[in-house]
């Protein structure tokens, strides 16, 4: 996988690697970036925290895994089977954004050039 930079470069837009991001791949993997959070939500009773995924670049984990993990995880709870939809904003609004910081290289990319430009407004 490139850098974002390293893509700008090779399509001749050099100067614009701080400004173009491009979409997450998986924004469920934010979610593996804190267990903890899915524990609360989906509650202790049916929730295999065993079943998720570890790495400490969650961007690195396959697509694939990381939806497949989550449905296992979260099959035998009261919720439900993890379901984009019916789950996934109420997620994101869970989840600790500084472990999905430091998860995620891209997330932090992206906070840090709105951070940046905030403070230039």
């Amino acid at each position: 996988m490139i850098s974002p930079a390293e893509h700008c470069e090779r399509k001749g837009l050099s100067g614009l690697s701080d400004s173009v991001f491009w979409m997450v791949q998986c924004m469920e993997s934010w979610f593996l970036a804190d267990p903890g959070a899915l524990k609360n939500y989906y509650g202790e009773d049916g929730f295999r925290e065993s079943a998720l995924k570890r790495n400490p670049s969650v961007e690195q984990i396959a697509k694939s895994d990381v939806l497949s993990c989550l449905r296992s995880a979260t099959r035998e709870t009261a919720k439900g089977q993890y379901h984009k939809t019916a789950h996934a904003p109420q997620l994101l609004e869970k989840i600790d954004p500084d472990l999905v910081r430091k998860a995620s290289r891209n997330c932090d990319r992206l906070f840090q050039a709105l951070t940046k430009r905030l403070a230039e407004a």
